[in-house]
């Protein structure tokens, strides 16, 4: 008699353990969550510097600077290659992913919230792991120092 004693409160024991799972469990289905994910940023690791010439002018000198592969969950296969506006580095990236084998090139614009119309810098790379380089762009351009990255797209 002891023994089936002992077994119903293991069994109750299991039976309300499981009872309070499974209402936590419809709670946090029923629950409507609102999760927005921010923009992921990948800082190529050096910067870019070369020069370019103007035509009729000549040489405009050095320049360069750092860039930033913007992705962002809410629009996915989609980076924007950034640079900061006051450096103005004349700057293109030459991307390919690696998973579906697309391929282009596109300049790389100003941060979008310091301009008011983003004109240039965005791709549409689709989703998955990104390689890129990026090289000074121009008249007659000479890249003194590329910079390559890689990268995951949403």
């Amino acid at each position: 008699m002891a023994r089936f004693h002992r077994v119903q409160i293991l069994t109750s024991r299991k039976l309300r353990a499981a009872a309070v799972i499974a209402i936590a469990s419809g709670v946090a289905l029923l629950s409507p969550v609102a999760v927005q994910a921010a923009p992921s940023d990948y800082q190529f690791p050096s910067p870019v510097f070369g020069s370019s010439a103007v035509p009729g002018i000549g040489w405009r000198g050095f320049g360069g600077g750092w860039i930033v592969a913007r992705t962002d969950s809410s629009t996915p296969g989609v980076t924007r290659f950034i640079t900061d506006p006051s450096i103005g580095c004349m700057c293109a990236v030459h991307w390919q992913n690696l998973r579906t084998g697309a391929s282009g090139v596109t300049d790389a614009g100003a941060d979008q919230d310091q301009l008011p119309v983003p004109s240039f810098g965005f791709a549409n790379t689709g989703s998955g792991v990104v390689v890129g380089s990026v090289w000074t762009i121009g008249y007659q351009p000479i890249t003194l120092l590329p910079t390559v990255g890689v990268w995951n797209v949403p």
